[in-house]
């Protein structure tokens, strides 16, 4: 499965998704599974670089929901899979170096539709849009040029690309050139608009700068640490990510580089208007429970495992995702999983997972109404041919049979008409039931966006009770207060 992954991938020399997804399903049929080939070998998804539809085809043949089948026990999904949105953005950053330092390096960008095409095929299949970098657990080059990026959330890897931009454009006299100016900009361009994807997925702009080490943890078990990381990306071709020109940006620096404050304001408010919950599409499993764990991108009583914040017992207090068994802040689990009409706390990147398979689920039942509603359609057409055919048929009998007793042909023509009458009125009806259907569908649609707005006010309106109740408590311990 993993050569079929790396070398199933074209044919006749191009790229072809639908071969790759032809040969992977041919190895599965036969017992294959998707996994790593060695401890040497990054994960397939690096390999497929921006071509968005060869990864939806791989990610469809991987296992993605926790519980995890395979790797270090409390592993997260992103870490078992080598962390595939940061390794995206950790490529276009260099591919953004090596343009700027050569001359003809421009052309080498890939296009912005294909990079956020591959980062929104990421998200949407639970990849955490604010996870920090912990570590690999793999061997080889690829593996430590991957740790060198450790703390980093995806955004901010992002960010030092952009820094890097900048300072090009400031120092270089390169940008004066009016072709090299306008790549510049493109870059600029394609920057900000995988910005503005990771913040409508919930990415977050005001997270602490990367930090060197995860709070009360060593490096985890068979993976490099940073300074050996470190170490071999100084040796590369693209220097080595500049962590402390990071550190001293303020947030203000931080949305000027990504776009400005007005741009990313759309982005963010668009995930923040999105319903809290979302029904469960059954592919989720609940947990009671979470265990600490020391593998990458494991949970702990210490600190958030998405975003390595610190808990506290009154701020910042530990939740429990109920997906993924693992301990999150607040600000990483913002969203609900509906389920049996309860709501269960899930990360933000599980959330973007579970929009998009009831959606997925909700497209596969319109489509499969629309099926059978051209499979009527069809229907009717035939059994109109069928009726015209057995028309015709049955007046050139009758017209031979009146010929041959030699009456004229108009005495029958009441009977032929009464025939004729009864299959239009037959397709009539058929065609009707078609109508009714699909006015049917039609109002059931309407009639359930109806219904969620009013869930969505109801809502509203029992947390504005919520608020008040709590006001009226704060008001009256006053009051006994002063007396």
């Amino acid at each position: 499965m993993f050569v079929a992954a790396v070398e199933g991938r074209t044919a006749d020399g191009k790229g072809n998704a639908s071969a790759l997804d032809q040969c992977l399903s041919a190895l599965e049929a036969w017992g294959g599974q998707l996994m790593l080939g060695n401890t040497t070998d990054l994960h397939p998804i690096h390999l497929v670089q921006w071509k968005s539809a060869e990864l939806g085809v791989i990610l469809s043949h991987c296992h993605y929901h926790y519980p995890l089948l395979s790797g270090l026990p409390g592993i997260s999904v992103s870490a078992l899979y080598h962390y595939p949105l940061h390794g995206a953005l950790i490529h276009l950053r260099e591919q953004i170096y090596l343009a700027l330092s050569s001359s003809d390096g421009f052309t080498k960008i890939p296009s912005e539709m294909a990079i956020v095409s591959r980062l929104q095929t990421l998200v949407i299949h639970g990849f955490e849009p604010n996870e920090r970098l912990e570590g690999i657990f793999c061997e080889g080059i690829g593996s430590k040029h991957l740790t060198a990026y450790f703390g980093f959330t995806p955004l901010q890897i992002l960010l030092a690309a952009a820094k890097e931009v900048q300072v090009f454009g400031s120092s270089n006299q390169k940008e004066k050139d009016v072709e090299n100016g306008r790549a510049v900009k493109n870059i600029v361009e394609i920057i900000q608009s995988c910005a503005k994807t990771l913040l409508e997925k919930g990415a977050r702009v005001n997270m602490p700068p990367p930090p060197a080490t995860r709070l009360d943890r060593d490096t985890p078990p068979g993976c490099y640490s940073l300074n050996d990381a470190v170490e071999e990306a100084q040796s590369a071709h693209v220097p080595h990510v500049n962590r402390d020109g990071l550190n001293k940006l303020d947030n203000k620096q931080i949305l000027t580089l990504l776009g400005g404050a007005d741009r990313l304001k759309a982005p963010q408010k668009f995930f923040a208007s999105l319903p809290k919950s979302v029904d469960s599409a059954g592919t989720l499993q609940f947990v009671t429970s979470s265990r600490d764990s020391n593998a990458p991108g494991g949970s702990d009583d210490c600190s958030c495992a998405v975003c390595w914040s610190e808990f506290g017992l009154i701020s910042n207090r530990k939740h429990l995702c109920r997906a993924s068994g693992r301990y999150v802040c607040n600000d990483c689990s913002t969203k609900r999983l509906l389920e049996n009409g309860t709501e269960q706390r899930i990360t933000d990147g599980l959330f973007n997972l579970a929009t998009f398979e009831k959606n997925s689920v909700s497209g596969t039942r319109k489509s499969q109404v629309s099926s059978r509603i051209a499979s009527a359609c069809h229907a009717t057409s035939r059994l109109d041919m069928k009726s015209n055919s057995v028309s015709s048929c049955s007046t050139s009998t009758s017209d031979r049979n009146r010929s041959f007793l030699g009456l004229g042909s108009s005495s029958g023509s009441s009977a032929t008409d009464k025939k004729e009458q009864r299959n239009l009125s037959a397709t009539e009806r058929i065609t009707s039931a078609i109508s009714g259907l699909g006015q049917a569908k039609d109002a059931v649609i309407e009639r359930g966006a109806k219904l969620e707005g009013l869930a969505e006010k109801t809502e509203a309106l029992n947390n504005a009770s919520v608020d008040f109740m709590n006001m009226a408590k704060e008001l009256e311990r006053q009051q006994n207060s002063w007396w």
